[in-house]
Protein backbone atom coordinates (compact mmCIF):
# COMPACT_ATOMS: atom_id res chain seq x y z
CA UNK A 1 0.00 0.00 0.00
CA UNK A 2 3.16 1.98 0.88
CA UNK A 3 4.53 1.79 -2.47
CA UNK A 4 1.08 2.25 -4.72
CA UNK A 5 0.98 5.50 -2.10
CA UNK A 6 4.18 6.94 -3.07
CA UNK A 7 3.88 5.95 -6.52
CA UNK A 8 0.50 7.97 -6.81
CA UNK A 9 2.34 11.04 -4.86
CA UNK A 10 5.68 10.86 -7.35
CA UNK A 11 2.79 11.18 -10.43
CA UNK A 12 1.03 14.14 -8.98
CA UNK A 13 4.55 15.64 -8.28
CA UNK A 14 5.20 15.35 -11.20
CA UNK A 15 1.92 16.69 -13.06
CA UNK A 16 2.34 19.32 -10.54
CA UNK A 17 5.66 20.44 -11.49
CA UNK A 18 5.04 20.11 -15.23
CA UNK A 19 1.78 22.70 -14.77
CA UNK A 20 4.41 24.59 -13.61
CA UNK A 21 6.69 25.07 -16.28
CA UNK A 22 6.01 27.54 -18.85
CA UNK A 23 7.03 25.03 -21.49
CA UNK A 24 4.60 22.76 -20.03
CA UNK A 25 1.57 24.54 -20.39
CA UNK A 26 2.58 25.41 -23.77
CA UNK A 27 3.16 22.10 -24.48
CA UNK A 28 -0.61 21.39 -23.19
CA UNK A 29 -1.62 24.32 -25.87
CA UNK A 30 -0.04 22.49 -28.74
CA UNK A 31 -1.65 19.26 -27.67
CA UNK A 32 -4.97 20.98 -27.49
CA UNK A 33 -4.41 22.78 -30.48
CA UNK A 34 -3.30 19.65 -33.20
CA UNK A 35 -6.12 18.01 -31.44
CA UNK A 36 -8.70 20.40 -32.46
CA UNK A 37 -7.24 20.73 -35.94
CA UNK A 38 -7.50 17.09 -36.22
CA UNK A 39 -11.43 17.24 -35.16
CA UNK A 40 -12.19 20.11 -37.66
CA UNK A 41 -10.37 17.96 -40.11
CA UNK A 42 -11.87 14.83 -39.74
CA UNK A 43 -15.88 17.02 -38.55
CA UNK A 44 -15.16 18.83 -41.97
CA UNK A 45 -14.93 15.60 -43.89
CA UNK A 46 -17.71 13.05 -42.86
CA UNK A 47 -20.15 15.70 -40.99
CA UNK A 48 -22.29 18.39 -42.41
CA UNK A 49 -21.62 20.61 -39.03
CA UNK A 50 -20.12 23.73 -40.82
CA UNK A 51 -20.88 25.93 -37.89
CA UNK A 52 -18.79 23.60 -35.28
CA UNK A 53 -16.10 23.34 -37.58
CA UNK A 54 -15.92 26.93 -38.19
CA UNK A 55 -15.67 27.64 -34.34
CA UNK A 56 -13.54 24.51 -34.31
CA UNK A 57 -10.99 26.37 -36.62
CA UNK A 58 -11.22 29.61 -34.62
CA UNK A 59 -10.20 28.01 -31.31
CA UNK A 60 -7.19 26.24 -33.41
CA UNK A 61 -6.41 29.68 -34.53
CA UNK A 62 -6.72 30.81 -30.84
CA UNK A 63 -4.74 28.44 -28.78
CA UNK A 64 -2.08 28.93 -31.76
CA UNK A 65 -1.82 32.76 -31.21
CA UNK A 66 -1.25 31.65 -26.72
CA UNK A 67 1.48 29.68 -27.89
CA UNK A 68 3.10 32.36 -29.63
CA UNK A 69 2.38 34.30 -26.75
CA UNK A 70 4.42 31.77 -24.48
CA UNK A 71 6.99 31.75 -26.62
CA UNK A 72 7.71 35.16 -26.92
CA UNK A 73 10.89 35.66 -26.01
CA UNK A 74 12.04 32.60 -25.76
CA UNK A 75 14.15 32.73 -29.14
CA UNK A 76 17.08 34.42 -27.12
CA UNK A 77 17.37 31.52 -24.17
CA UNK A 78 18.02 29.19 -27.46
CA UNK A 79 20.35 31.45 -29.17
CA UNK A 80 22.38 31.23 -25.78
CA UNK A 81 21.91 27.49 -24.68
CA UNK A 82 24.06 27.06 -28.10
CA UNK A 83 27.02 28.87 -27.07
CA UNK A 84 26.81 25.73 -24.36
CA UNK A 85 26.52 22.80 -26.95
CA UNK A 86 30.23 23.91 -28.83
CA UNK A 87 32.05 22.73 -25.96
CA UNK A 88 30.34 19.13 -26.66
CA UNK A 89 33.28 16.69 -26.87
CA UNK A 90 31.38 14.41 -29.57
CA UNK A 91 31.86 16.48 -32.94
CA UNK A 92 28.57 14.83 -34.34
CA UNK A 93 26.45 15.87 -31.09
CA UNK A 94 28.10 19.44 -31.30
CA UNK A 95 27.46 20.09 -34.54
CA UNK A 96 23.38 18.81 -34.79
CA UNK A 97 23.20 20.08 -31.44
CA UNK A 98 23.96 23.58 -32.14
CA UNK A 99 22.45 23.91 -35.31
CA UNK A 100 19.62 22.61 -34.49
CA UNK A 101 19.27 25.17 -31.26
CA UNK A 102 20.52 27.78 -33.80
CA UNK A 103 17.79 27.52 -36.38
CA UNK A 104 15.24 26.52 -33.62
CA UNK A 105 16.23 30.51 -32.50
CA UNK A 106 15.94 31.78 -36.03
CA UNK A 107 12.78 30.13 -36.30
CA UNK A 108 11.31 31.39 -32.70
CA UNK A 109 12.08 34.67 -33.71
CA UNK A 110 10.51 34.35 -36.69
CA UNK A 111 7.55 33.27 -34.78
CA UNK A 112 7.95 36.22 -32.79
CA UNK A 113 7.57 38.83 -35.76
CA UNK A 114 4.63 36.72 -36.97
CA UNK A 115 2.81 37.62 -33.71
CA UNK A 116 3.65 40.99 -33.59
CA UNK A 117 1.91 41.00 -37.01
CA UNK A 118 -1.30 39.09 -35.65
CA UNK A 119 -1.59 41.72 -32.60
CA UNK A 120 -1.29 44.44 -34.73
CA UNK A 121 1.70 45.73 -33.50
CA UNK A 122 3.77 46.02 -36.54
CA UNK A 123 3.04 45.25 -40.60
CA UNK A 124 4.54 42.29 -41.49
CA UNK A 125 4.16 39.63 -44.39
CA UNK A 126 1.91 36.99 -43.04
CA UNK A 127 3.04 34.88 -46.08
CA UNK A 128 6.57 35.70 -45.95
CA UNK A 129 7.52 35.36 -42.11
CA UNK A 130 5.30 32.47 -41.99
CA UNK A 131 7.58 30.70 -44.70
CA UNK A 132 11.16 31.71 -43.04
CA UNK A 133 9.40 30.15 -39.72
CA UNK A 134 8.82 26.92 -41.31
CA UNK A 135 12.11 26.56 -43.02
CA UNK A 136 13.90 27.72 -39.48
CA UNK A 137 11.59 25.08 -38.40
CA UNK A 138 12.64 22.20 -40.48
CA UNK A 139 16.04 22.80 -40.53
CA UNK A 140 15.99 22.20 -37.10
CA UNK A 141 14.11 19.20 -37.30
CA UNK A 142 16.87 18.06 -39.75
CA UNK A 143 19.37 17.89 -37.79
CA UNK A 144 17.48 16.85 -34.76
CA UNK A 145 16.98 13.29 -36.53
CA UNK A 146 20.43 12.96 -38.10
CA UNK A 147 21.16 13.17 -34.14
CA UNK A 148 18.59 10.67 -33.29
CA UNK A 149 20.52 8.41 -36.22
CA UNK A 150 23.43 8.96 -35.08
CA UNK A 151 22.68 8.04 -31.37
CA UNK A 152 20.48 4.71 -33.00
CA UNK A 153 23.77 3.88 -34.88
CA UNK A 154 26.46 4.46 -31.45
CA UNK A 155 23.85 1.77 -29.84
CA UNK A 156 23.95 -0.51 -32.33
CA UNK A 157 27.47 -0.62 -32.29
CA UNK A 158 27.59 -1.72 -28.69
CA UNK A 159 28.58 -5.22 -28.26
CA UNK A 160 28.36 -7.65 -25.18
CA UNK A 161 26.56 -5.08 -23.32
CA UNK A 162 25.29 -6.92 -19.90
CA UNK A 163 22.56 -4.05 -19.27
CA UNK A 164 20.80 -4.28 -22.53
CA UNK A 165 17.46 -6.10 -22.40
CA UNK A 166 17.61 -7.14 -26.53
CA UNK A 167 21.57 -7.34 -27.74
CA UNK A 168 22.04 -6.02 -31.53
CA UNK A 169 23.47 -9.70 -32.40
CA UNK A 170 20.37 -11.45 -30.95
CA UNK A 171 17.57 -9.70 -33.35
CA UNK A 172 19.47 -10.95 -36.55
CA UNK A 173 19.17 -14.69 -36.45
CA UNK A 174 15.18 -14.27 -35.41
CA UNK A 175 15.34 -12.51 -38.72
CA UNK A 176 15.77 -16.05 -40.16
CA UNK A 177 12.78 -17.65 -38.18
CA UNK A 178 9.97 -15.50 -37.87
CA UNK A 179 9.24 -11.88 -38.67
CA UNK A 180 6.83 -11.19 -35.99
CA UNK A 181 9.42 -12.68 -33.53
CA UNK A 182 12.10 -9.86 -35.07
CA UNK A 183 9.48 -7.36 -34.96
CA UNK A 184 9.22 -8.22 -31.14
CA UNK A 185 12.79 -7.70 -30.31
CA UNK A 186 13.00 -4.53 -32.52
CA UNK A 187 10.06 -3.38 -29.76
CA UNK A 188 12.10 -4.68 -26.77
CA UNK A 189 14.95 -2.99 -28.07
CA UNK A 190 13.13 0.34 -28.36
CA UNK A 191 11.15 -0.38 -25.13
CA UNK A 192 14.77 -0.57 -23.43
CA UNK A 193 16.16 2.91 -25.73
CA UNK A 194 12.76 4.64 -24.63
CA UNK A 195 14.75 8.43 -24.96
CA UNK A 196 15.86 7.71 -28.17
CA UNK A 197 12.70 5.87 -29.55
CA UNK A 198 10.56 8.97 -27.80
CA UNK A 199 12.77 11.46 -29.46
CA UNK A 200 12.81 9.68 -32.46
CA UNK A 201 8.88 9.91 -32.56
CA UNK A 202 9.11 13.43 -31.62
CA UNK A 203 11.07 15.06 -34.22
CA UNK A 204 9.65 11.79 -36.94
CA UNK A 205 6.30 13.28 -36.35
CA UNK A 206 7.02 16.95 -36.05
CA UNK A 207 9.49 16.30 -39.75
CA UNK A 208 6.63 16.58 -42.02
CA UNK A 209 4.73 19.45 -40.12
CA UNK A 210 7.16 22.57 -41.89
CA UNK A 211 7.03 20.35 -44.99
CA UNK A 212 3.52 20.83 -45.41
CA UNK A 213 3.24 23.79 -44.89
CA UNK A 214 6.06 25.49 -47.05
CA UNK A 215 3.62 22.85 -49.97
CA UNK A 216 6.70 20.61 -50.26
CA UNK A 217 4.15 17.61 -49.43
CA UNK A 218 0.51 17.27 -49.41
CA UNK A 219 -0.74 16.31 -46.49
CA UNK A 220 -3.99 16.33 -45.08
CA UNK A 221 -5.03 19.03 -42.30
CA UNK A 222 -6.35 15.77 -40.32
CA UNK A 223 -2.88 13.84 -41.16
CA UNK A 224 -1.25 16.81 -39.96
CA UNK A 225 -3.61 17.12 -36.47
CA UNK A 226 -2.59 13.70 -35.42
CA UNK A 227 1.36 13.71 -36.11
CA UNK A 228 1.09 17.51 -34.47
CA UNK A 229 -0.92 15.39 -31.40
CA UNK A 230 1.57 12.62 -31.54
CA UNK A 231 4.50 14.79 -31.55
CA UNK A 232 2.94 17.01 -28.89
CA UNK A 233 2.36 13.68 -26.01
CA UNK A 234 6.09 12.44 -27.33
CA UNK A 235 7.21 16.24 -25.75
CA UNK A 236 4.97 16.36 -23.02
CA UNK A 237 6.43 12.77 -21.63
CA UNK A 238 9.84 13.90 -21.91
CA UNK A 239 9.11 17.21 -19.73
CA UNK A 240 7.48 14.80 -17.10
CA UNK A 241 10.13 12.32 -17.22
CA UNK A 242 13.66 13.29 -17.97
CA UNK A 243 14.77 9.55 -18.71
CA UNK A 244 12.71 10.26 -21.70
CA UNK A 245 15.03 13.06 -23.30
CA UNK A 246 18.28 12.37 -24.75
CA UNK A 247 21.16 13.76 -23.31
CA UNK A 248 22.72 16.52 -24.07
CA UNK A 249 19.00 17.64 -25.14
Amino acid sequence: MASKSSMSSDILGNLVKFNSQTAGREKLLRLVQYGTRMLWALMEKYSHEKEVVFRLKNLEYTFSTARKLFRFGRSLDVFYSALSTINIPDQILRITITFSRINLALYLLADHVLWLGQAGIANVSKDKWSKLSNRFWLYSLVMNLVRDMYEILTLLQIQGSQTCAVSVSSVFPYARSSWSVLLQALLNWMIYHRSVTVELIKNGCDFWIPLTNLKIVKFSPATVGILGVLSSLAGILQLINVSYKLSPS
